[in-house]
């Protein structure tokens, strides 16, 4: 465990021994891609579809997010980062979330997938960082993506982005 600087937390650290190729999302630029892989969100976002993330786009049930799970949270079955869309979400709710230590309820977080049509109900402080879906993009073959589509008051922001995996 690491200390976050801005909050003074203490947050899991990626790569880890588990892990060993995951990019911490605090390491991520602010707008980033990464290439999907699986089937779940046909047709909106196909599998080898580089897709575009930002870090500091707000987020609201409808949209469609990349979430990044707490590592000591991740089954051994399962992938540490994944695309869903946002079903609900408590107003206000930060990543990393940290209960307040009076409190005996943890609120959940609802995301869904379309293929097989499934809501996933993931408890909030199993969310190391959620980041919203801007748009599509085009792998260049050299680290590099170029976007396809954006929301338009994006479009001034973004040449290139990150390319890594993350599982739909």
């Amino acid at each position: 465990m690491a200390t976050d600087p801005v909050t003074g937390l203490n947050k899991p650290v990626y790569p880890n021994a588990k892990f060993p190729d995951e990019i911490d999302p605090s390491d991520r630029p602010t707008i980033y891609a990464l290439t999907a892989k699986g089937k779940c969100l046909e047709p909106v976002f196909k599998d080898g579809e580089c897709i575009a993330f930002s870090k500091d786009a707000e987020f609201q049930p409808g949209d469609y997010v990349g979430i990044c799970l707490v590592p000591d949270a991740v089954q051994l079955d399962e992938p540490p980062s994944r695309v869903k869309r946002l079903r609900s979400i408590m107003p206000g709710i930060t990543f990393p979330f940290q209960a307040a230590p009076s409190s005996e309820l943890m609120p959940l977080v609802e995301l869904e997938q379309h293929n097989p049509p499934r809501v996933l109900r993931v408890p909030a402080d199993r969310i190391l960082s959620m980041h919203k879906v801007i748009g599509t993009a085009k792998t260049m073959g050299d680290g590099t993506a170029r976007l396809v589509s954006l929301e338009p008051e994006r479009l001034d922001r973004l040449e290139y982005v990150l390319i890594d995996r993350v599982q739909l």
